[in-house]
């Protein structure tokens, strides 16, 4: 990762969740990932090549009520979100991130959900943080992942911040919702 945009985005929010490492990731990284991923039960098998994974059944990407687009705009909601402006939200939104990744490894995610070249490179560029190892292998999945593609992008890539916080065991009662995982190869 050579981008000191991208550098400094990743510099912010390891210091910011107090992540204990770094890792950029690359397609190359699946079958290692996979493997921490089964060892550590946060995948399990589901057949050849194919690994199961549960979400926290409350994890709000899966609650339109509690989506919120944060943007300077309001028009950027589209029809089915909540909007709320990004100088209210970034600042409340780091104060719960603070801490959140400590003892834990951030992964750095580059990536390009277009095809190189493509009219839509400058919007579909970007870079997610997170430090949840199914997280990437799912991304892994979804789009074309490498430093190459951000690494002439300057300041114009998509900036996006994933942590899961306490990753305890949830309450009881509470269920755990599945996703299917196919391994790339």
């Amino acid at each position: 990762m050579t981008n000191p945009a991208v550098i400094e985005y990743v510099r912010k929010y390891a210091d910011l969740t107090g992540a204990e490492r770094i890792e950029v990731v690359s397609p190359a990284d699946d079958a290692r990932l996979i493997e921490e991923a089964l060892a550590a039960g946060e995948l399990q098998p589901a057949g050849e090549g194919r690994y199961y994974s549960r979400s926290y059944h409350k994890d709000t990407a899966r609650s339109e009520e509690r989506t919120i687009v944060a943007s300077n705009d309001e028009k950027d909601k589209g029809v089915y979100n909540n909007w709320r402006p990004a100088s209210e939200m970034i600042p409340m939104l780091e104060d719960r991130m603070r801490g959140a990744s400590q003892g834990k490894t951030m992964y750095v995610i580059p990536y390009l959900m277009a095809p190189p070249g493509n009219e839509l490179a400058p919007w579909a560029t970007g870079v997610q943080v997170t430090d949840t190892r199914t997280v990437v292998l799912h991304i892994l999945r979804m789009a074309r992942v490498g430093a190459e593609h951000l690494n002439d992008a300057g300041d114009q890539f998509v900036r996006a911040v994933h942590v899961t916080g306490d990753t305890g065991e949830p309450r009881p009662g509470h269920r755990r919702r599945p996703a299917l995982l196919r391994h790339r190869g």
